[in-house]
C-alpha cells in the first residue's frame, strides 16, 4: 500500500520531501515498530512510562478537585457578572412604564431588593 509506494519512490532517488504526509507517517510507524521489536528494553521502558504517566494524571485530577473545593470554600460561589432579570423584575418594570401616574411614583429600590 502506502509504505510500498513510499519505498519505491525512495529507491528511484526521489528526494525525501517529495513524499506525502501519509507516506512519511507509514515509514515512521514501520521504523518505530522495527526498533521496538529489536530492542525489548525500549518497549518495556515505554510501557513503564505510560503507567507512570497514568498515575500522575490521576494525582493531578485529584489535586485539581481538592483545589476547586478549597477555592469554593474560600471565595464562595461565583457571582454572575450581570444581574439576571427575573420574571418579577420584568413585571415591576412593565408596571412602572405602563402606569398613567403623574411622575410622582416614589418606588425606590434599596440594595437587597426591598422597596420603600
Amino acid at each position: 500500500g502506502v509504505l510500498a509506494k513510499a519505498l519505491s519512490k525512495l529507491q528511484r532517488q526521489v528526494e525525501p520531501w517529495a513524499l506525502s504526509a501519509e507516506e512519511l507517517m507509514a515509514m515512521l510507524r514501520t521504523l518505530t515498530d522495527d526498533i521496538l521489536a529489536k530492542r525489548s528494553d525500549l518497549s518495556e521502558d515505554m510501557l513503564g512510562r505510560g503507567a507512570k504517566l497514568y498515575e500522575l494524571q490521576k494525582a493531578k485530577r485529584a489535586a485539581l478537585v481538592k483545589y476547586n473545593k478549597v477555592r469554593l470554600a474560600y471565595e464562595g460561589p461565583k457571582k454572575p457578572s450581570k444581574p439576571r432579570k427575573t420574571d418579577n423584575d420584568a413585571k415591576k418594570e412593565g408596571g412602572a412604564k405602563g402606569s398613567a401616574g403623574n411622575g410622582n411614583d416614589t418606588k425606590v429600590e434599596v440594595e437587597g431588593g426591598e422597596e420603600e
